[in-house]
């Protein structure tokens, strides 16, 4: 299984909810964090915590190490970057799940429409993967937000 945190913009949660991510599935199965991000942070963060990680951030690289690092571990987690790049693609391009943070101020949610996109194009040349899903990090307490179809 291979779970990506992406989103085209930074300071939404993608580092610190991967790597609680990584951490959760690590207790359950053999996983490895892949920081793919500039910053970095979930790399701190997994050395701090005793999970085995990986710094990764060229494309190509990606690309072809995801394969051979899913022979090795059960599980792979990638923090993605603050950016809709070539980085972004080859992580769609080889990821089952892309799970995109998004802070829940209509401004945020309406932004993610673009790696809405980039995804839906990845799971039309992958025969339907991705699966993917939106969800609110950092919604306070009380937060309402209205649907709308993207």
């Amino acid at each position: 299984m291979i779970v990506a945190f992406s989103n085209q913009k930074g300071g939404v949660g993608k580092s610190t909810a991967a790597v609680h991510m990584a951490y959760w599935l690590s207790q359950r199965q053999k996983t490895l964090m892949v920081d793919a991000d500039a910053q970095q942070s979930s790399s701190v963060w997994a050395k701090s915590l005793g999970l085995a990680y990986q710094v990764i951030q060229d494309p190509e690289d990606l690309f072809e190490t995801i394969p051979q690092m899913q022979t090795q571990y059960t599980a792979l987690v990638i923090d993605g970057p603050g950016s809709l790049s070539e980085t972004t693609k080859a992580i769609l391009a080889r990821c089952d799940l892309a799970l995109v943070p998004c802070q829940s101020s209509g401004l945020d949610l309406h932004s993610s429409h673009k790696i809405l996109r980039f995804i839906k194009h990845a799971t039309e040349l992958r025969s339907g993967y991705p699966k993917a899903a939106l969800f609110l990090s950092r919604a306070t307490k009380g937060t309402v937000v209205e649907s709308y179809a993207v």
